[in-house]
């Protein structure tokens, strides 16, 4: 199963939506004061405040690839939120680059001097 299929099977979850809910009504107070935040910080507050109320927690756990997700939601269903987000490329959207140049010392004839130990200890 892919991430993108993992995250969908979550927000299935009623417990999903209310934390979507709790991450955004905070991320609206502080986009409102100016303060760029991470919607990590929200989702660990939001677990941390039911903890306190002496609420069960596991409800609210959440995944920290799917962060990058419900960023991407939020942003999608505020737009005015999106300024205080960092939004990057996902890796399944990035470009892969493998740099082989390191293939052609390993593959060359020539061969790459060595020290001479013995040398080294009779000196």
């Amino acid at each position: 199963m892919t991430l993108e299929q993992r995250y969908a099977a979550w927000r299935q979850a009623p417990e999903s939506e209310e934390l979507l809910i709790e991450i955004q009504r905070r991320a609206r107070l502080a986009a409102e004061r100016g303060v760029k935040f991470g919607v990590k910080f929200f989702a660990e507050l939001v677990r941390w405040e039911k903890m306190q109320l002496g609420q069960r927690t596991e409800q609210y756990k959440v995944n920290n690839s799917y962060v990058s997700r419900i960023a991407r939601e939020l942003a999608e269903l505020n737009p005015s939120l999106k300024p205080f987000f960092e939004i990057r490329k996902l890796a399944s959207e990035r470009e892969v680059k493998v740099d082989t140049s390191w293939l052609k010392l390993v593959n060359s004839p020539r061969r790459i001097p060595t020290v001479n130990r013995r040398r080294q200890i009779a000196a």
